[in-house]
């Protein structure tokens, strides 16, 4: 397989960052840098740590380079990569770099000695006060702003978008811990959501929310591109899809879980249930899905085989089933299962005489790793899962439906947005 290799795109690399580079914040950066955008790396473990994750970064991305997209020594000299350069050496040389101040002081940001930065993705660990104490240190970095209370100034260069990659925490939430406290940020416009699935690098998809107002018109049913929001959100969506090949959505409210996660703990929660009930194994939910409606959903969404299955059957087999869902509020089946794993590891402590007997269910669940038989472990699946994801990237690819295509020619003069 080849990159299709046309004019070069008609807009330059652009200048990101990302702040927290474990496993998502790494995944972002590899995507980022791979559209051939610079991307500038913050961590709390500081420089060392940095220098050794951009080594791997560039051995990752060459990689996916080459063997992903197809680039070749051909289409690469097409696309502007001078004779004699690796991917590796571009990526190290021009594409991914360490920010030089790592503690984020207020206003070193705006100085004109620091790069222009369009887009920050943010990638902490999933805690509100980690979050929020993160955010205002960019705040003043990139505004100079000190804690009085002013406002955010609007979205430039000189005032980046902030995109948190938060998959549980919600936004309204984070902007108004930012506006009490000891941060005093009473408007926060530029900080919204871009919600990555890992593993990003070939997960296409994208989520994005901003809560500052979203419209819908007679004109415009998707959403009227003067809203507040999507004047924020679509050049954010621009970027990812135009430029790192992604796929996104844009809310128009808010939802817990986002679409992404929402979906899938919809339907974990019936296979939980339908397990602690004793109507199935962990195996059966397993096959049931990768050998029936999975093998659809991988080409046709649900709303879209719902349609070609017609509304009338759909009425009849959900009018059924639908009041005899699960409707728990509480994931007891996860819960039994790490209490189960640290009683193994402490030592099952002795039985109450006087205590009730258990029913089947969450304290019950199985604590092993789940097989198929001795040839198929969960290592197995893991790696059967990761190459299937390969194999539809790359389909992805050779479709058209993803384009990732640096341009070299750029990254190595130096033009960026």
């Amino acid at each position: 397989m080849t990159a299709s290799v046309g004019d070069p795109p008609s807009y330059p690399p652009v200048n990101c960052m990302v702040v927290g580079c474990g496993f998502m914040g790494l995944g972002i950066a590899s995507v980022l840098a791979a559209g051939g955008n610079i991307v500038y790396l913050v961590d709390v473990r500081g420089k060392p740590y940095l220098l050794k994750q951009k080594e791997e970064l560039c051995k990752t991305i060459a990689g996916f380079w080459r063997e992903d997209i197809g680039l070749t020594a051909e289409t690469s000299e097409k696309l502007g990569l001078k004779k004699g350069l690796s991917f590796e050496e571009v990526l190290d040389q021009n594409l991914i770099k360490v920010w030089p101040d790592q503690e984020l002081q207020p206003g070193f940001g705006n100085s004109k000695d620091y790069p222009l930065i369009s887009f920050i993705f943010e990638a902490v660990f999933e805690d509100l006060t980690v979050k929020c104490d993160t955010f205002a240190k960019l705040y003043r970095h990139f505004t100079g702003a000190r804690p009085t209370g002013d406002d955010a100034p609007p979205f430039s260069p000189r005032n980046p978008l902030i995109c948190s990659n938060t998959s549980s925490l919600d936004l309204s939430t984070m902007k108004k811990t930012l506006q009490d406290g000891p941060y005093h940020i009473l408007k926060f416009p530029t900080l919204v959501c871009a919600h990555f699935v890992g593993p990003a690098l070939k997960m296409p998809f994208v989520e994005l929310w901003s809560d500052e107002g979203y419209k819908i018109t007679e004109d415009y049913p998707e959403g009227d591109p003067s809203s507040p929001a999507l004047r924020l959100l679509t050049p954010l969506a621009n970027f990812l899809e135009r430029r790192c090949g992604k796929k996104t959505v844009c809310l128009r409210k808010q939802s817990a879980g986002f679409l992404h996660a929402r979906l899938q703990a919809v339907l974990m929660r019936e296979c939980y249930a339908l397990i602690e009930q004793g109507v199935c194994s962990r195996e059966d939910i397993d096959r049931t899905v990768v050998y029936g409606f999975g093998r659809r959903y991988n080409e046709c969404g649900p709303v879209a085989q719902g349609e070609l299955v017609g509304e009338g059957l759909l009425v009849k087999t959900h009018n059924n089933i639908w009041p005899q869902l699960c409707n728990g509020s509480k994931d007891s089946y996860s819960e039994g299962r790490i209490r189960r794993k640290k009683e193994a590891a402490e030592g099952a402590p002795e039985p109450d005489a006087g205590a009730a007997v258990p029913s089947p269910g969450a304290c019950e669940a199985p604590i092993e790793p789940i097989s198929y038989s001795e040839e198929v472990t969960l290592d197995a699946i893991k790696g059967r899962r990761d190459a299937e994801l390969t194999r539809r990237f790359r389909q992805d690819v050779t479709r058209g439906e993803v384009a990732v295509q640096p341009d070299f020619g750029r990254i190595i003069r130096g033009e960026i947005a």
